[in-house]
């Protein structure tokens, strides 16, 4: 299994700027769309694949999987920071809407034994991806 640790300010700091590049860059569509819905308080989510992000940098796909719990809640506030600064910087305000309950959802994560199990999770497995979910007490 992947080897857990706490992250300091300096990962999650990176965690951050390479999320906050990747959803410009691969995202920006989606983040539009989701500024254009009038409804503030509904949460939106942009789903985001594993794979092409870990191929867009491989460091971060050994911090976000062996460390979900922190790093998940660190792509959601680059794409709430994403959000907000598209807001700000579009001609179109007066039909954009800023967002702030928007989430990442990561889909195609690597097959791999530590991210499968062919029966019920165990206590051990909490807080790890399991079939491209966190587990949470």
């Amino acid at each position: 299994m992947l080897k857990s640790r706490i992250l300091d300010r300096k990962d999650l700091d990176y965690c951050y700027a390479v999320f906050k590049s990747y959803i410009v860059a691969h995202h920006s569509d989606d983040v539009v769309e989701i500024l254009l819905f009038t409804d503030c308080g509904r949460h939106y989510c942009i789903i985001i694949n594993a794979m092409a992000l870990f191929e867009d940098n491989m460091q971060i796909s050994e911090l976000l999987l062996s460390n979900p719990l922190q790093v998940l809640p660190v792509l959601d506030k680059a794409l709430a920071s994403v959000c907000s600064e598209m807001h700000k910087g579009n001609g179109h305000q007066e039909v954009m809407q800023p967002k702030k309950n928007i989430h990442g959802r990561l889909t195609g994560l690597p097959v791999c034994a530590e991210l499968t199990r062919t029966k019920l999770p165990r206590t051990r497995d909490l807080g790890w991806f399991l079939s491209g979910i966190v587990l949470k007490v």
